[in-house]
């Protein structure tokens, strides 16, 4: 009896050891100093976003494996990350500090055994691809619809970190009189949609990405503020025709009015409509 007490006594000893939990310890933060464009990467689904290193205690899962599977797939360039900042645990294990282009998950993902190399849970990824033959660069173009929509950006929206809350402009009503240059087109890899990078010819502060249809060749709906004038004609209720009456002289005057709130009625009237004999022109024809 008192040899079985001894052995089960002995076995309950080993057991108790091999269950005990062990921890890795993390080292210290050290921010990534390469280019920041060269920081853009994507889930690749294998692995978890935590507050911590995984395998470090008190690590709590931000975004879950199945929840990083599904930025890995995604269509949208808000779910790509950018990596800033990294940390490496005593067993040599690499972890990155990351954080989606919209700032919805933000925590560490295991990246592999190799410092500076992107790994294990993320790869990097190329956010646009540069369309160089694009047969618009160099040409002149004009705000389609000018307003708030489709503004100019710092990058095509969401492909570079913070870039979904740069604009350059909240509104480009106030430059729709403006001439553009597109000078680079570039495709998002996500979406497939085109963006151009334009240059404002009269306010460079203007200058930026915009998404293709919000730009035109088209001349005719460029609209200045200070020289031109919006017209709706309206029959029963009914807008039947509308135009943009454009480059108007001042009352009075032979030059261009050239301020908000100048009078430019006599012009605007000639412009609107032009009898010469027989023969009528303008905006409203017969």
């Amino acid at each position: 009896m008192g040899l079985a007490a001894l052995s089960f006594g002995a076995v309950a000893t080993v057991s108790t050891t091999a269950s005990a939990k062990s921890y890795a310890k993390a080292g210290a933060y050290s921010t990534l100093k390469a280019a920041a464009t060269d920081r853009n990467v994507e889930a690749t689904g294998t692995n978890a976003l935590y507050t911590k290193p995984g395998t470090v205690k008190g690590a709590k899962v931000v975004a879950s494996k199945a929840k990083m599977a599904e930025l890995a797939t995604s269509k949208k360039s808000a779910n790509y990350f950018r990596a800033y900042g990294t940390k490496t645990t005593n067993r040599g294990s690499v972890y990155y500090r990351v954080v989606t282009m919209d700032q919805k998950y933000r925590g560490y993902v295991y990246g592999g055994k190799v410092a500076d190399t992107f790994g294990g849970g993320i790869k990097k990824d190329e956010t646009t691809t540069a369309n160089t033959t694009d047969t618009n660069i160099g040409k002149t173009v004009y705000f389609a619809n000018p307003g708030k929509t489709n503004v100019t950006w710092t990058a095509p929206k969401y492909t570079q970190y913070k870039s979904g809350a740069s604009k350059n402009v909240v509104s480009t009503q106030p430059f729709s009189g403006d001439t553009l240059k597109i000078t680079k087109a570039e495709t998002k890899t996500r979406e497939g949609s085109l963006y151009y990078y334009v240059e404002d010819q009269t306010h460079p502060s203007v200058s930026g990405w915009i998404y293709n249809k919000a730009v035109t060749d088209d001349a005719s709906v460029a609209f200045n503020q200070a020289t031109d004038v919006k017209v709706n004609f309206v029959n029963d209720g009914k807008t039947v025709a509308s135009g943009i009456l454009q480059d108007l002289k001042a009352d009075g005057g032979d030059s261009a009015a050239n301020a908000v709130g100048t009078s430019v009625g006599t012009d605007a009237t000639s412009k609107v409509v032009t009898t010469s004999g027989s023969t009528t022109t303008g905006l409203i024809r017969p």
